[in-house]
């Protein structure tokens, strides 16, 4: 069984294949990936939705009102 990467982690590991030609930066990277593997813009959207709960948390934690709205209003699309 393979070890869980992160995106850094797999773009670590595309930059050590890739060191002969020109490498992409880690954004043009990741957005090549987005478009050709349905995988990783899951994992992606997963990721994204998960930062957008524990920003939740953090605003009710804090009692911080525009976080809370922030987070809401990233949960909402």
């Amino acid at each position: 069984m393979h070890p869980v990467q992160t995106d850094k982690e797999a773009y670590q590991d595309y930059c050590t294949e890739e060191s002969e030609r020109l490498t992409l930066t880690f954004d043009e990277w990741r957005d090549q990936r987005l478009i050709e593997s349905p995988q990783f813009q899951f994992w992606h959207l997963v990721l994204d939705m998960e930062l957008i709960i524990f920003a939740l948390i953090q605003s009710f934690r804090d009692r911080n009102f525009e976080l809370y709205r922030e987070a809401l209003s990233g949960l909402i699309p």
